[in-house]
């Protein structure tokens, strides 16, 4: 697939790359955040953007994990995916789910009601409004 965008990256001095980091957070503990605002900018209140390096960005989200407490925070990252991005999740109701090389996004609480798992296209509650009425329009036929 190759590196990802150019506007999105960097090499630090060692000539290794340095992908860009968005990182949200809710709830945080005050100390938290202090120690975010070390290795990014804080742009608004709990979101943080800089540019670190992959080593960095995986000890700084073991660091939120241990401390996020009853907060949540995301992390995205630039990497040589398919979608050429990552992230990572904690304390949120929507979880990433692999599917087919693609990371999408699961909301758990749809899927309760109904007892399926996660992705399975028998649960209509798990898909859109449209794929609702374009399933309705091939048992139903064009209106």
């Amino acid at each position: 697939m190759g590196l990802p965008a150019r506007e999105s990256v960097g090499w630090d001095e060692l000539g290794k790359l340095v992908a860009v980091v968005t990182l949200v957070t809710t709830a945080a503990p005050p100390s938290l955040r202090g120690e975010l605002t070390r290795w990014f900018l804080e742009v608004a209140p709990g979101v943080y953007v800089g540019q670190v390096s992959q080593r960095v960005r995986e000890q700084l989200w073991l660091l939120i994990q241990d401390h996020i407490g009853p907060g949540r925070a995301i992390l995205s990252y630039s990497n040589n995916s398919e979608q050429g991005f990552g992230f990572e999740v904690i304390g949120h109701d929507r979880l990433p789910i692999e599917r087919e090389g693609l990371t999408l996004i699961w909301q758990p609480s749809l899927v309760k009601q109904s007892g399926a798992s996660p992705g399975d296209p028998s649960d209509s509650q798990s898909w859109g409004v449209g794929s609702r009425r374009r399933s309705y329009r091939g048992n139903y036929g064009r209106r």
